[in-house]
């Protein structure tokens, strides 16, 4: 069997094996000539299948689709087979499609299998992008001479690669020494529409910098840029640590979406501060340290199911972006965990009467859900003071202090009593304590930082801030300060010695644990954080610890 017949035999094989549906038929492609006529056996199936017939080779977009799937899932090689197949079937702007996506799994094949393919027969993947992979793994690795032997020789048999510039830059990045100072930069809105929060966080990153600056001293040295709350002024800013040769960068917050391709394009992490979870989606070398609705949802029903053990719901929300957000959130994460929403309810939140709303979503205007809650003793409900069985046992309520101040006391009025109230952290407010402080019962919050509490990272920056300013730290200090301090002890790790290196070692098993709880990226970067949980009790926010 020649070599195309074999390479076919292969693709079959991984298509119908990985893929467990060695029963599916693959519609053919006249493209691609059949192989001979002879039947092979493909291993998972059952029986002889001959290619062209009764399971017939993919078509190109198939190919590519089933090899992002496989580097999706690690099987870097595998997905590189597919690649191959397909390369030379494609044309237009199909070729640069595939060599693109080459060129990203290679980036992620570890040096072993980097060095099986620059010995081995695969054509089909230029020996460039495997020269300039296997530079860049080393220097992840932080064996930054053979790094610089093989840049260098990337650069001398392809000046005019794909990857010149970045190599180039690589090369600058590995000759540094970290008894020169490594540079760290960090993008603020210190002045323009949301100089606010920017001064606020540039309070925590002060915090950290004292805390830090004995242990490094001049080893390593943090340059502060103002982005002006502009979207042009923070690419201007952002332009100037990429040419100040920075290995990290802290923030930016209102501006993230649009300066993560820089970021990314020259090879350096950056962990942004914004609840945009899209931003991470740029690639590899950004993260982002802020706490989501997403996130304080799924903790929310994590905890009301696995710790109250609540399996009955409902959500009572405003009409407009943010309730329908969070609702959609709670909603398939309740379904997850196998739990049941009994019931969901819009309102207008111009309105001040919320009886009608609370009503339904009880189940009291419904006679048939009343027999029913009665004839199963309450089962999935709560009893209310006036007889009424509530249709749930938590309500979460995704709103503002400001309309909770009207909402609570109405469901305590309308009979909807002994319920667990759900709620994020803009309920973590004075004014809902000083408006509605004898209707919040029940209730459980989360919250990214929490002053009080008893955590001793919580309470270390408290003291530490307390002695450097007057005002109490909030959410922005401490996330600000938690985010310096991830970057600045991981870049001075001993085997971080590159900007890739840096990127690996932030996402893995590195656990930081600091005012806002313990934090960590997962390797696909995602963010896992350990939010605190609140509740109201005479007059005052406290935690809920267990």
């Amino acid at each position: 069997m020649n070599k195309k017949k074999c390479a076919w035999v292969t693709v079959l094989w991984i298509l119908l094996v990985l893929s467990g549906c060695a029963k599916k038929t693959i519609s053919p492609d006249p493209s691609l000539p059949p192989a001979g006529g002879q039947a092979a056996t493909v291993p998972g199936n059952n029986g002889p299948t001959a290619a062209g017939n009764a399971a017939e080779i993919p078509s190109v977009a198939s190919l590519v689709q089933r090899g992002g799937q496989l580097a999706g899932v690690g099987n870097y090689r595998a997905a590189l087979d597919l690649y191959g197949v397909a390369l030379p079937r494609a044309v237009g702007n199909d070729k640069n499609v595939i060599l693109d996506s080459m060129e990203s799994v290679l980036l992620r094949c570890d040096v072993d299998l980097l060095r099986g393919i620059k010995t081995g027969t695969d054509s089909q993947i230029p020996p460039s992008f495997v020269l300039y992979a296997l530079g860049y793994r080393y220097a992840a690795r932080g064996e930054k001479e053979i790094s610089r032997d093989l840049l260098q020789s990337y650069l001398r048999q392809y000046p005019h690669g794909r990857r010149v510039d970045d190599a180039r830059q690589l090369l600058e990045i590995i000759t540094v020494k970290k008894s020169e100072g490594i540079k760290i930069g960090c993008l603020l809105p210190l002045s323009g529409k949301y100089a606010v929060f920017g001064k606020r966080a540039l309070k925590g990153v002060q915090v950290a910098m004292a805390r830090l600056i004995p242990r490094y001293g001049d080893k390593v040295r943090l340059i502060i840029r103002d982005t002006a709350s502009d979207r042009d002024i923070a690419l201007q800013r952002m332009q100037e640590l990429v040419d100040d040769r920075v290995m990290g960068i802290v923030g930016p917050m209102v501006t993230a979406q649009d300066v993560a391709g820089v970021a990314q394009s020259h090879g350096i992490p950056m962990i942004a501060m914004t609840q945009k979870d899209t931003v991470v989606q740029t690639g590899d070398y950004v993260f982002s340290n802020f706490i989501t609705p997403a996130m304080q949802v799924e903790a929310l029903v994590s905890h009301a199911m696995g710790y109250l053990g609540v399996t009955h719901f409902a959500v009572l929300h405003p009409r407009d972006k943010y309730g329908r957000k969070l609702t959609d959130f709670f909603c398939d994460k309740v379904m997850e965990r196998g739990g049941q929403v009994r019931k969901v309810v819009a309102y207008d939140g111009k309105k001040t009467d919320f009886s009608k709303e609370i009503k339904r979503v009880a189940g009291f205007d419904d006679p048939g859900i009343q027999a029913s809650l009665r004839r199963s003793g309450g089962v999935g409900g709560t009893r209310g003071a006036g007889g009424y069985i509530v249709n749930f046992e938590a309500l979460f309520i995704p709103d503002a202090p400001s309309r909770l101040a009207l909402i609570l006391p109405q469901l305590i009025y309308n009979d909807v009593t002994g319920v667990v109230l759900l709620g994020t952290n803009i309920w973590h407010h004075p004014s809902l304590v000083q408006q509605a402080g004898p209707y919040v019962r029940n209730a459980v919050i989360t919250e990214g930082y929490f002053a009080h509490s008893d955590r001793q990272g919580a309470r270390q920056f408290k003291n530490a801030f307390a002695g450097m300013f007057e005002t109490p730290p909030k959410f922005i200090e401490a996330i600000a300060h938690d985010t310096v301090s991830m970057l600045l002890e991981t870049v001075m790790d001993p085997g971080v010695t590159s900007a890739a290196a840096l990127r690996d070692a932030l996402s893995g098993t590195r656990i930081f644990d600091g005012a806002t709880g313990k934090t960590m990226f997962d390797r696909e970067g995602e963010l896992h954080k350990e939010l605190f949980f609140l509740t109201v009790k005479n007059g005052a926010f406290v935690e809920i610890t267990h």
